[in-house]
């Protein structure tokens, strides 16, 4: 008896663990990158909630709509984890991710690389920090 309940207790936390993923299987239609600089300096820290606000007038944007792009984005994404832990960051990069569905994800970004994704941090995953620098330096 014990061992049907350690085996379902293992069952349970596996499913959860395994279906908890960053982009849970969405298909991605549109990326738009709102950012400045990674070296600007601000007296405090910027959160994603108040970037277009603090930056107002100064960051450039830019869009995504390629499909080859968001189908890359949207592997990377497979592959992030949400961390227990949330950290706050000094944002310089928001991105806001628009699903087919008509979802809208919010993903920001330091000059660090450290990644927050709709409030909740996430490991730094080297090729969503690639793919999002790349698509800057443009």
């Amino acid at each position: 008896m014990n061992m049907n309940k350690i085996i379902l207790t293992f069952a349970v936390i596996f499913f959860a663990l395994s279906s908890f993923n960053c982009n849970e299987g969405q298909n991605i239609a549109k990326i738009t990158f709102h950012y400045v600089d990674f070296e600007t300096e601000t007296p405090f820290q910027v959160s994603c909630n108040d970037f277009e606000n603090l930056f107002s007038g100064t960051y450039k944007t830019t869009d995504i709509s390629n499909k080859n792009q968001l189908s890359d984005f949207e592997n990377y994404l497979s592959y992030c984890n949400i961390l227990d832990t949330a950290k706050k960051i000094d944002v310089r990069v928001k991105a806001l991710i628009t699903y087919t569905n008509k979802k809208t994800s919010v993903l920001c970004m330091d000059r660090f690389n450290n990644l927050v994704l709709d409030n909740k941090s996430i490991s730094t995953n080297k090729e969503i920090v690639a793919f999002i620098r790349r698509q800057l330096d443009k």
